[in-house]
């Protein structure tokens, strides 16, 4: 639990896991094995690719907004707890969520408009698209975590404040 907390709080984490992972793909990627799948695209089938990643990371910008602006809504007791304890951290979380597929998507169409190699080229445009879409996706799990972890919080919240409706008859008495 200790592990998830820290990788909740500390966000630009995602920035070297993505990196790493891709570095590993790289190292791995030798004729053959299928795995630099962009490398094997002649240059307009990547360029499609690019396009695609593009729209799926513009699809988790607006999801990771949405969730931004439920997470302000939300106001049980509980998560008013939660969001004056967690206070500025939380938050810091929220808007790296908003901002990084924003970014991404800027690399994105960097990586579209300068990719220029036929096939397995040796330009590195591929691999730094490919890390851009790992970030957005470590960070769309990472808040897709927090906005269920608060949802909980909240249904609980108003759980607790309900008050507790007896199913016994009340009896009027009369003096």
């Amino acid at each position: 639990m200790r592990v998830l907390a820290w990788w909740i709080q500390l966000w630009w984490a995602d920035v070297v896991v993505a990196a790493l992972f891709v570095a590993v793909l790289y190292l791995a990627a030798r004729p053959g094995t299928g795995v630099d799948l962009l490398g094997g695209l002649a240059l307009s089938a990547r360029l499609s690719v690019y396009t695609n990643m593009l729209q799926l990371t513009a699809i988790f910008a607006g999801f990771s907004g949405v969730a931004f602006a439920i997470y302000v809504g939300l106001d049980s007791r509980m998560v008013r707890q939660v969001k004056s304890t967690a206070g500025s951290p939380l938050l810091r979380v929220w808007i790296a969520a908003l901002v990084t597929p924003w970014l991404c998507a800027l690399v994105l169409v960097f990586c579209g408009a300068t990719d220029r190699g036929q096939g397995a080229s040796h330009n590195f445009t591929r691999w730094v698209a490919l890390a851009a879409l790992v970030l957005v996706i470590l960070q769309m799990v990472r808040i897709v975590w927090i906005f269920y972890q608060l949802a909980v919080t909240d249904v609980r919240g108003e759980e607790v404040a309900k008050p507790r409706v007896s199913a016994e008859e009340i009896r009027v008495v009369r003096r």
